[in-house]
């Protein structure tokens, strides 16, 4: 994933895309709400292309948009859920953010 500019870590590597929420939260001095994690399965129909990216959003977004931790998502599911208003909006996060938070995903 693309680097990201942190407000509080400078230039950092990306390691996840996350909810609007969370990154708020990381940038604020208050607590981080609890979240699952998935998968977004990229060219899925292609597995010699095929790239798997971690996504984490807070426990409310993952009831409201009916998500599950641990679930593969296919890009193109995630494009129609989106477009559906099923989906919620994600961004790449800064990785030191969430390892500070002990959210980091490897």
């Amino acid at each position: 994933m693309s680097p990201v500019q942190c407000p509080k870590h400078g230039l950092q590597q990306s390691a996840q895309l996350c909810c609007e929420h969370l990154l708020d939260a990381f940038g604020s001095s208050g607590d981080v709400p609890g979240s699952i994690v998935f998968s977004i399965n990229w060219l899925a129909d292609d597995p010699k292309l095929g790239a798997r990216t971690s996504a984490r959003v807070r426990t409310a977004c993952a009831r409201v948009y009916s998500l599950q931790a641990r679930v593969d998502i296919s890009d193109e599911d995630m494009d129609r859920l989106h477009s559906e208003g099923r989906f919620p909006w994600v961004a790449p996060a800064c990785s030191a953010c969430l390892r500070d938070h002990e959210l980091l995903v490897t």
